[in-house]
């Protein structure tokens, strides 16, 4: 059973983060994210806005310019980090 293997559970525990890069690594997305990134400059350029959040940075104070730049990079129809995850889901 693949749950008593202790190197997968080591690797899974692995998951639990909000680091955004690290979980496109660990679900062997990098190749496809790097040709998404190079074929697209908007998604590019989204990626860009969105790759520094973290878990407590929702708690920082922002300006209200920031904070509608960063949802329309993560919602962004068709070029939104969103929906790059959600088409390669």
């Amino acid at each position: 059973m693949i749950f008593k293997d202790g190197d997968y559970l080591k690797s899974l525990a692995k998951c639990w983060t909000h680091k955004l890069p690290l979980l496109i690594t660990l679900a062997g997305l990098d190749s496809e994210f790097e040709s998404a990134k190079r074929a697209n400059a908007a998604f590019a350029s989204n990626w860009g806005c969105v790759k520094d959040w973290t878990e407590t940075s929702r708690y920082e104070e922002a300006t209200e310019s920031k904070a509608r730049d960063l949802i329309e990079a993560i919602s962004n129809d068709p070029d939104g980090v969103l929906k790059w995850v959600q088409r390669s889901w």
